[in-house]
Protein backbone atom coordinates (compact mmCIF):
# COMPACT_ATOMS: atom_id res chain seq x y z
CA UNK A 1 0.00 0.00 0.00
CA UNK A 2 1.22 3.44 -1.26
CA UNK A 3 2.52 6.17 1.89
CA UNK A 4 0.40 9.13 2.47
CA UNK A 5 3.17 11.27 0.95
CA UNK A 6 3.19 8.88 -1.89
CA UNK A 7 1.41 9.17 -5.59
CA UNK A 8 -0.23 6.43 -7.44
CA UNK A 9 1.30 5.63 -11.00
CA UNK A 10 0.19 7.37 -13.83
CA UNK A 11 -0.48 10.57 -11.26
CA UNK A 12 0.57 14.10 -12.11
CA UNK A 13 4.46 14.41 -10.37
CA UNK A 14 5.02 15.85 -7.25
CA UNK A 15 6.03 19.40 -6.77
CA UNK A 16 7.79 20.75 -3.86
CA UNK A 17 5.92 22.92 -1.89
CA UNK A 18 7.83 26.10 -2.89
CA UNK A 19 8.28 24.99 -6.27
CA UNK A 20 4.16 26.66 -7.91
CA UNK A 21 5.91 30.37 -6.14
CA UNK A 22 9.21 29.92 -8.14
CA UNK A 23 10.17 32.64 -11.09
CA UNK A 24 11.52 30.13 -13.89
CA UNK A 25 14.45 32.19 -16.13
CA UNK A 26 15.87 30.62 -19.26
CA UNK A 27 18.25 30.68 -22.24
CA UNK A 28 17.68 29.84 -25.28
CA UNK A 29 18.67 29.66 -29.32
CA UNK A 30 16.19 29.03 -31.92
CA UNK A 31 16.26 28.33 -35.92
CA UNK A 32 13.88 30.57 -37.82
CA UNK A 33 12.44 30.87 -41.13
CA UNK A 34 10.76 34.91 -42.04
CA UNK A 35 8.53 34.62 -44.74
CA UNK A 36 7.65 38.42 -46.42
CA UNK A 37 5.99 39.51 -49.53
CA UNK A 38 5.94 42.67 -51.43
CA UNK A 39 6.37 44.73 -54.96
CA UNK A 40 8.61 46.65 -56.21
CA UNK A 41 9.12 48.96 -59.27
CA UNK A 42 11.59 51.53 -60.68
CA UNK A 43 12.01 53.57 -63.22
CA UNK A 44 14.50 55.74 -65.20
CA UNK A 45 14.93 58.13 -67.81
CA UNK A 46 17.11 56.28 -69.77
CA UNK A 47 15.23 52.28 -69.66
CA UNK A 48 11.77 50.55 -69.55
CA UNK A 49 10.30 50.59 -65.98
CA UNK A 50 11.44 47.18 -63.52
CA UNK A 51 8.10 45.77 -62.26
CA UNK A 52 8.40 43.06 -59.88
CA UNK A 53 6.65 41.45 -56.64
CA UNK A 54 7.84 37.88 -54.75
CA UNK A 55 7.88 36.35 -51.55
CA UNK A 56 11.57 36.89 -50.15
CA UNK A 57 12.39 33.77 -46.96
CA UNK A 58 14.97 34.83 -44.63
CA UNK A 59 16.67 32.21 -42.58
CA UNK A 60 17.93 32.85 -39.38
CA UNK A 61 18.91 32.28 -35.85
CA UNK A 62 18.45 33.97 -32.40
CA UNK A 63 19.33 34.32 -28.84
CA UNK A 64 16.50 34.99 -26.59
CA UNK A 65 16.03 35.33 -22.74
CA UNK A 66 12.65 34.86 -21.13
CA UNK A 67 11.46 34.53 -17.98
CA UNK A 68 7.77 33.03 -16.50
CA UNK A 69 5.78 34.40 -13.54
CA UNK A 70 4.61 32.13 -10.52
CA UNK A 71 1.46 31.11 -11.45
CA UNK A 72 -1.59 33.51 -11.47
CA UNK A 73 -3.88 31.57 -9.45
CA UNK A 74 -2.05 31.08 -6.90
CA UNK A 75 -1.72 27.28 -7.36
CA UNK A 76 -1.69 24.43 -9.35
CA UNK A 77 -4.75 24.36 -11.44
CA UNK A 78 -6.81 25.46 -14.52
CA UNK A 79 -3.15 24.67 -16.73
CA UNK A 80 -0.99 26.62 -14.12
CA UNK A 81 -1.15 29.89 -16.33
CA UNK A 82 2.16 31.96 -15.41
CA UNK A 83 3.20 35.26 -17.30
CA UNK A 84 5.61 34.76 -20.01
CA UNK A 85 8.10 37.96 -20.89
CA UNK A 86 10.69 37.33 -23.29
CA UNK A 87 13.49 38.89 -25.54
CA UNK A 88 16.36 38.44 -27.85
CA UNK A 89 18.56 39.16 -30.69
CA UNK A 90 18.43 37.31 -34.16
CA UNK A 91 20.78 37.25 -36.92
CA UNK A 92 19.77 36.82 -40.41
CA UNK A 93 21.51 35.15 -43.58
CA UNK A 94 21.13 35.06 -47.06
CA UNK A 95 18.69 37.85 -46.67
CA UNK A 96 19.11 39.93 -50.48
CA UNK A 97 16.48 38.96 -52.69
CA UNK A 98 16.01 40.18 -56.35
CA UNK A 99 12.29 41.64 -56.76
CA UNK A 100 12.35 43.68 -60.02
CA UNK A 101 14.85 43.32 -62.87
CA UNK A 102 14.60 44.73 -66.37
CA UNK A 103 17.23 43.84 -69.27
CA UNK A 104 20.73 42.39 -68.13
CA UNK A 105 21.85 44.72 -65.64
CA UNK A 106 25.39 44.88 -64.43
CA UNK A 107 28.63 46.76 -65.01
CA UNK A 108 28.71 48.31 -68.61
CA UNK A 109 31.31 46.64 -70.95
CA UNK A 110 31.49 47.52 -74.35
CA UNK A 111 33.06 44.71 -76.65
CA UNK A 112 35.63 45.44 -79.29
CA UNK A 113 34.91 43.95 -82.45
CA UNK A 114 38.33 43.01 -84.32
CA UNK A 115 37.50 39.26 -86.23
CA UNK A 116 41.56 39.83 -88.05
CA UNK A 117 43.10 40.34 -84.51
CA UNK A 118 45.35 42.83 -85.57
CA UNK A 119 44.21 45.35 -82.78
CA UNK A 120 42.13 47.52 -84.09
CA UNK A 121 38.38 47.86 -84.27
CA UNK A 122 36.68 46.44 -87.14
CA UNK A 123 33.68 47.95 -86.95
CA UNK A 124 31.24 49.82 -84.95
CA UNK A 125 30.20 48.02 -82.02
CA UNK A 126 26.17 47.76 -82.20
CA UNK A 127 24.72 49.86 -78.78
CA UNK A 128 22.61 45.50 -78.33
CA UNK A 129 26.02 44.57 -77.95
CA UNK A 130 26.81 46.32 -75.03
CA UNK A 131 26.99 44.21 -71.76
CA UNK A 132 25.39 45.24 -68.04
CA UNK A 133 22.47 47.50 -69.67
CA UNK A 134 19.12 47.09 -67.73
CA UNK A 135 17.82 48.04 -63.73
CA UNK A 136 17.16 45.54 -60.98
CA UNK A 137 15.53 45.98 -57.55
CA UNK A 138 16.60 44.14 -54.98
CA UNK A 139 16.17 43.73 -51.13
CA UNK A 140 17.99 42.74 -48.00
CA UNK A 141 17.28 42.70 -44.37
CA UNK A 142 20.24 43.51 -42.56
CA UNK A 143 21.88 40.89 -40.38
CA UNK A 144 20.65 42.30 -36.89
CA UNK A 145 17.50 42.49 -35.48
CA UNK A 146 15.44 42.28 -32.12
CA UNK A 147 12.20 40.62 -30.54
CA UNK A 148 10.40 40.33 -27.77
CA UNK A 149 7.27 38.91 -26.47
CA UNK A 150 4.31 39.15 -23.26
CA UNK A 151 2.11 36.37 -23.15
CA UNK A 152 0.56 33.50 -21.03
CA UNK A 153 2.11 29.75 -20.35
CA UNK A 154 -0.25 26.57 -19.58
CA UNK A 155 1.64 24.20 -17.86
CA UNK A 156 -0.36 20.97 -19.06
CA UNK A 157 1.87 17.78 -17.18
CA UNK A 158 -0.84 15.17 -18.42
CA UNK A 159 -0.33 16.05 -21.96
CA UNK A 160 3.26 14.36 -21.53
CA UNK A 161 4.79 11.35 -19.94
CA UNK A 162 6.47 10.73 -16.53
CA UNK A 163 7.54 14.55 -14.79
CA UNK A 164 7.69 16.39 -18.12
CA UNK A 165 5.59 19.38 -19.11
CA UNK A 166 3.82 21.19 -22.16
CA UNK A 167 3.44 24.55 -21.86
CA UNK A 168 0.72 26.49 -23.91
CA UNK A 169 1.95 29.59 -24.08
CA UNK A 170 -0.35 32.46 -26.68
CA UNK A 171 1.39 35.81 -26.38
CA UNK A 172 1.89 38.94 -28.09
CA UNK A 173 4.93 39.41 -30.22
CA UNK A 174 6.75 42.24 -31.25
CA UNK A 175 10.01 42.66 -34.13
CA UNK A 176 12.10 45.38 -34.95
CA UNK A 177 14.99 44.96 -37.80
CA UNK A 178 16.13 47.18 -40.84
CA UNK A 179 15.50 46.54 -44.50
CA UNK A 180 17.66 48.01 -47.17
CA UNK A 181 16.44 48.32 -50.80
CA UNK A 182 19.07 48.79 -53.76
CA UNK A 183 17.90 49.97 -57.10
CA UNK A 184 20.79 49.72 -60.03
CA UNK A 185 20.57 51.02 -63.50
CA UNK A 186 22.98 50.40 -66.33
CA UNK A 187 22.80 52.19 -69.35
CA UNK A 188 24.55 52.37 -72.87
CA UNK A 189 23.63 55.06 -75.65
CA UNK A 190 24.85 56.18 -78.73
CA UNK A 191 26.08 59.60 -78.99
CA UNK A 192 24.95 59.94 -82.71
CA UNK A 193 21.01 58.26 -82.36
CA UNK A 194 22.38 55.17 -84.43
CA UNK A 195 22.47 51.75 -83.20
CA UNK A 196 25.81 51.79 -82.85
CA UNK A 197 28.67 53.18 -80.79
CA UNK A 198 30.47 55.42 -79.89
CA UNK A 199 28.46 55.73 -77.13
CA UNK A 200 28.01 57.24 -73.71
CA UNK A 201 27.65 54.73 -70.51
CA UNK A 202 26.68 54.99 -66.92
CA UNK A 203 26.03 52.53 -63.83
CA UNK A 204 24.01 54.53 -61.21
CA UNK A 205 23.19 52.82 -57.48
CA UNK A 206 21.24 53.81 -54.70
CA UNK A 207 20.94 52.27 -51.35
CA UNK A 208 17.99 53.18 -48.76
CA UNK A 209 17.79 51.49 -45.21
CA UNK A 210 15.18 51.77 -43.06
CA UNK A 211 13.65 50.63 -39.31
CA UNK A 212 10.56 48.58 -39.80
CA UNK A 213 8.41 47.90 -36.06
CA UNK A 214 6.20 45.19 -36.54
CA UNK A 215 3.21 43.89 -33.86
CA UNK A 216 1.33 40.65 -33.61
CA UNK A 217 -0.02 37.31 -32.50
CA UNK A 218 2.15 34.30 -31.62
CA UNK A 219 1.57 30.71 -30.57
CA UNK A 220 4.31 28.19 -29.14
CA UNK A 221 4.13 24.81 -27.98
CA UNK A 222 6.98 23.66 -25.27
CA UNK A 223 7.55 20.48 -23.80
CA UNK A 224 10.64 19.41 -21.33
CA UNK A 225 13.46 17.09 -23.24
CA UNK A 226 15.62 16.27 -19.98
CA UNK A 227 14.90 17.35 -16.31
CA UNK A 228 18.05 17.63 -13.32
CA UNK A 229 17.67 18.73 -9.86
CA UNK A 230 17.73 22.30 -10.74
CA UNK A 231 17.29 23.23 -14.35
CA UNK A 232 15.38 21.69 -17.52
CA UNK A 233 16.27 21.44 -21.30
CA UNK A 234 12.99 22.09 -22.93
CA UNK A 235 12.16 22.16 -26.63
CA UNK A 236 9.43 24.28 -28.60
CA UNK A 237 8.10 25.16 -31.96
CA UNK A 238 6.77 28.30 -32.28
CA UNK A 239 4.87 30.20 -35.06
CA UNK A 240 4.88 34.32 -35.23
CA UNK A 241 2.77 36.73 -37.36
CA UNK A 242 3.39 40.44 -37.56
CA UNK A 243 1.91 43.86 -39.38
CA UNK A 244 3.93 46.40 -40.17
CA UNK A 245 3.09 48.81 -37.38
CA UNK A 246 4.52 52.06 -40.15
CA UNK A 247 6.75 52.05 -42.52
CA UNK A 248 5.62 49.89 -45.58
CA UNK A 249 6.98 51.72 -48.05
CA UNK A 250 10.43 52.22 -49.34
CA UNK A 251 11.20 55.06 -52.17
CA UNK A 252 14.15 56.88 -52.80
CA UNK A 253 15.39 58.86 -56.19
CA UNK A 254 18.31 59.64 -57.83
CA UNK A 255 19.97 61.93 -60.50
CA UNK A 256 22.96 61.00 -62.23
CA UNK A 257 24.95 61.90 -65.43
CA UNK A 258 26.17 59.70 -68.22
CA UNK A 259 29.79 59.87 -68.60
CA UNK A 260 29.72 62.50 -71.30
CA UNK A 261 27.98 64.83 -68.85
CA UNK A 262 24.41 64.10 -69.93
CA UNK A 263 21.89 63.96 -67.64
CA UNK A 264 19.97 60.50 -66.33
CA UNK A 265 17.66 59.81 -63.28
CA UNK A 266 16.61 56.73 -61.40
CA UNK A 267 13.97 56.36 -58.70
CA UNK A 268 12.70 52.73 -56.73
CA UNK A 269 9.73 52.12 -54.83
CA UNK A 270 9.51 48.91 -52.64
CA UNK A 271 6.39 48.13 -50.49
CA UNK A 272 5.90 45.12 -48.75
CA UNK A 273 2.62 43.37 -47.33
CA UNK A 274 1.49 44.39 -44.25
CA UNK A 275 2.17 40.78 -42.67
CA UNK A 276 5.13 38.61 -42.39
CA UNK A 277 5.42 35.50 -40.51
CA UNK A 278 8.12 33.58 -38.72
CA UNK A 279 8.56 29.93 -38.17
CA UNK A 280 10.74 28.73 -35.43
CA UNK A 281 12.41 25.72 -33.36
CA UNK A 282 14.27 25.93 -30.64
CA UNK A 283 16.00 24.72 -27.16
CA UNK A 284 16.08 26.43 -24.11
CA UNK A 285 18.14 25.47 -20.58
CA UNK A 286 15.42 26.53 -17.64
CA UNK A 287 16.32 27.27 -14.33
CA UNK A 288 14.52 25.99 -11.46
CA UNK A 289 11.93 23.77 -13.57
CA UNK A 290 9.81 21.93 -10.54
Amino acid sequence: MASANGRAAGSEPDREPNALANWLPAVGLLLAVDSQAGDANATSSARPPADGDGLVLTPLVGLEAEVLSPPLLGAEGWGTPRLLLRGGVTRSFDSERTLAKEGAPGHIEIPIIDNDRDGNPDQRTPIAAVAGRGTRIRTEVQPWGFMGGLGLAFELPWLADGDRIVRIKPSVEYRMDKLQTTAFLGEAQSVDDSPLCPCRSVDLLIATKQTLHALGPGLEVEMDAARGSLAALTLYGAFRAYRVLDGRSIQTGVDGRFDDGAPVSLESRFRRDPWSFRFAVGVRLRWNPS
